[in-house]
């Protein structure tokens, strides 16, 4: 083993790094959502 022996194992790494993009592509969806929301409610206040 080379490197810094505190470092965390690369399988731990890749394993909070995968939820991390998780937690990222939920975000990602929840701002799509909101961004078609908002997108359907500026048109309905256009076409009025």
């Amino acid at each position: 083993m080379s490197g810094n022996p505190d470092s965390p194992s690369p399988h731990v790494t890749r394993l909070s790094t995968h939820r991390k993009v998780d937690d990222l592509n939920r975000l990602a969806d929840t701002r799509v959502q909101m961004g078609l929301h908002f997108a359907a409610g500026l048109q309905e206040l256009h076409g009025k």
